[in-house]
This record gives structure tokens, sequence and C-alpha cells, in this order.
């Protein structure tokens, strides 16, 4: 069923270590700097918008303030008297 064999289970040292020696021989080692950067930028990217997203729905949590509500409502217009002639 499975096409790999570590599925469902960790890797061990010598699949992390073929991975590596894979990934050393494609990229080469003047690469190797530039690809974890780039991993690293990626995941503070990822992490920085995963907070983004959870900042929303706490403010949502709380009740927020009406300001309409909370304003003193307007004295309403005095009704001018006919004038007697």
């Amino acid at each position: 069923m499975y096409a790999l064999g570590f599925i469902g289970r960790t890797p061990g040292f010598w699949e992390i270590a073929i991975v590596l020696a894979i990934v050393l021989l494609l990229f080469g080692p003047k690469q190797l700097p530039k690809l974890a950067k780039m991993f690293k930028d990626t995941k503070k990217e990822l992490n920085s918008a995963m907070e983004d997203d959870k900042q929303p729905a706490a403010e949502e949590a709380t009740p927020a303030s009406n300001p309409v509500a909370e304003a003193s409502p307007a004295p309403a217009p005095a009704a001018e008297e006919p004038k007697a002639n």
C-alpha cells in the first residue's frame, strides 16, 4: 500500500543521511547556505502570517465596544413656538 517504507513512522538515521546526500549532490555545497536561509525566511513568514490570523480571532472573542452606543445622544432641537401677531 505505501510506496515509501517510512510512512507512518519516523525516519531513521540512514534515511535522513541519504536524503541529505541527495540534496548535497543536487544543490552543491555553495548553494546549501542560501537554501537554508530561504527555508528560514519562509518559516518566519509563515509564523508571522499565522500570528496575524490568530489576532483578529482573539479580538472578536472579546466584546467589542460600540462607540455609537457609548456616545451621548445629541440634544433634540427645540421646537419653535409660532409667533402671535
